[in-house]
């Protein structure tokens, strides 16, 4: 007598098997006390798949909580990234012609004032002067 292998084997339970399941009610009542052990039963599975799914969506909605409340947030910051660099072009443009300097001569001023330069004796008339005209665009 031969041996047999592996897979000669495999296929002759396979074959049989099928056959006898279906003549023998004893057998095949057997043969799924053993799958019951390795496997959980129909209901156990639908309900663990039904579980995840439930999970899903709720993880779903919650990615869709959360993405709706940062696109609000980026929206907010897109408005408040426009109304700053309109004040910082303002005060752009407005740096172009002006002067901050302690000893300005008198007779320049009348010449400043036909370029339309602005002159400062100190920062800090410059800093008060910027905040009113940041108030007055922002506004």
């Amino acid at each position: 007598m031969s041996e047999m292998n592996i897979e000669e084997i495999k296929k002759i339970i396979k074959t049989e098997l099928t056959t006898t399941s279906r003549t023998g009610p004893s057998f095949r009542k057997y043969v799924l006390q053993i799958t019951k052990l390795y496997c959980p039963p129909k209901k156990t599975t639908e309900d663990r798949i039904e579980k995840l799914y439930q999970q899903l969506l709720q993880i779903q909605e919650q990615s869709e909580i959360r993405w709706q409340e940062w696109n609000k947030k980026w929206e907010e910051n897109q408005r408040r990234w426009k109304e700053n660099q309109k004040i910082i072009n303002e005060i752009l443009k407005r740096l172009d012609k002006m002067v901050i300097s302690p000893m300005v001569d008198p007779r320049a001023k009348p010449v400043a004032e036909k370029l339309g330069i602005e002159i400062y004796t100190h920062s800090d008339e410059f800093i008060e002067k910027e905040e009113k005209n940041i108030e007055e665009i922002s506004g």
